[in-house]
């Protein structure tokens, strides 16, 4: 499944692809100049980023960060910041987060991306148990997938969309790497 996000709010912006698998996920996102890349395999994670992701994001300290920019980072599965970067890598997993919340309430049907859908509204809960304002569009025949979650925050809107239900996707380890007990010494 393929996954694409953009998000924007007052002073933020996001855009991020997806490719997830079974067992696997790569991760692509641009967030406020830090640019990022994950892999999540089952037996270790990789992040690759510029200078501001690796401190920002990733935690690396600023004096390592300069030297680590684009060069991927291996993160073995028996270490603890491993559990963080795989936490969402599989589907069910990453769906938790789009549970939209009831009361429900079902509209017209529309078309996106030349795919007919059903959009359904709600609510997702937010930071501190706050409601946000939630429409998923799943389609209409077939079996019931989703086809788009827009999500409405005050000015802040985010948008998610999957396509390729169904489709392998084939994620693999890069061909080098620093390992992550590299970068903590």
């Amino acid at each position: 499944m393929r996954e694409q996000r953009v998000s924007s709010g007052p002073g933020q912006s996001l855009r991020g692809t997806n490719a997830i698998g079974l067992t696997a996920e790569e991760q692509h996102v641009v967030v406020d100049g830090s640019i990022a890349s994950i892999i999540v395999l089952p037996n270790a994670a990789y992040v690759k980023g510029n200078e501001k992701a690796l401190v920002g994001v990733f935690g690396i300290t600023t004096k390592k960060a300069g030297p680590l920019a684009g060069k991927w980072i291996k993160i073995e599965s028996s270490n603890d910041a491993y559990a963080t970067l795989s936490s969402g890598a599989t589907l069910v997993k990453h769906f938790e987060e789009y549970t939209v919340i009831a009361p429900l309430t079902e509209a017209s049907d529309v078309t996106i991306d030349g795919q007919k859908a059903l959009p359904i509204s709600g609510h997702l809960t937010g930071p501190n148990n706050s409601t946000i304002q939630a429409t998923m569009y799943v389609t209409t025949s077939g079996v019931v997938l989703p086809i788009e979650l827009l999500i409405k925050q005050g000015t802040a809107v985010s948008t998610a969309s999957w396509s390729a239900w169904g489709h392998a996707v084939s994620i693999v380890a890069p061909k080098t790497s620093i390992p992550f007990a590299r970068v903590l010494h």
